[in-house]
């Protein structure tokens, strides 16, 4: 029933993404078929340039649209558990783009933090990519800011790093 409810906003949050992806086919296909046109020089050069900026525009316009898409799902199911249902798309669609760039930020400090703690040796780097693998949703759920959702995560799975990792080894061997 739950499921049921929220489908279609599910599935619509998670294809925004692919607005992006369009505007880059549409970008590539103009690439291939200015060189099969056969226009040479100047005006070859300008088209290639334009359709390299429409191109890293489209890049762009993809990645926060992903991180959009990414953030109102785990919104989606804040307000679906918390009985508040969203009424629309863009209600959702609006509140998540507030979290977009915070959600880059801190996606980046556990990459970055998970790298260096690697670096270290193999094993600090597996202990501490689980200790913030929490730290975005701290960030949406919580409302806390970047270092600080970095902190929640590693308190919220002080205690259970073993059964969190249990959980995350049955979940890879279900998808693989």
């Amino acid at each position: 029933a739950i499921y049921r409810e929220i489908f279609l906003k599910l599935i619509g949050m998670g294809l925004l993404p692919i607005l992006g992806v369009l505007a880059l086919i549409v970008i590539f296909g103009l690439f291939a078929l200015s060189g099969y046109l056969g226009i040479s020089g100047v005006a070859y050069s300008i088209i290639m340039v334009v359709l390299g900026l429409l191109g890293l525009i489209g890049l762009i316009i993809m990645i926060y649209l992903g991180l959009v898409s990414q953030v109102g799902l785990i919104m989606m199911l804040r307000n679906f558990s918390r009985d508040k249902l969203v009424g629309n798309f863009k209600q959702v669609f609006r509140e998540a783009k507030s979290y977009a760039g915070a959600y880059l930020i801190v996606g980046l400090l556990v990459g970055i933090l998970t790298l260096l703690w690697s670096l270290l040796l193999i094993i600090p780097g597996i202990i501490f990519g689980v200790f913030y693998s929490l730290a975005v949703y701290a960030l949406v759920l919580e409302n806390h800011k970047e270092m600080a959702a970095l902190r929640r995560s590693k308190d919220l799975i002080t205690g259970y790093w073993w059964p969190v990792v249990g959980r995350c080894v049955l979940a890879g061997l279900i998808i693989l």
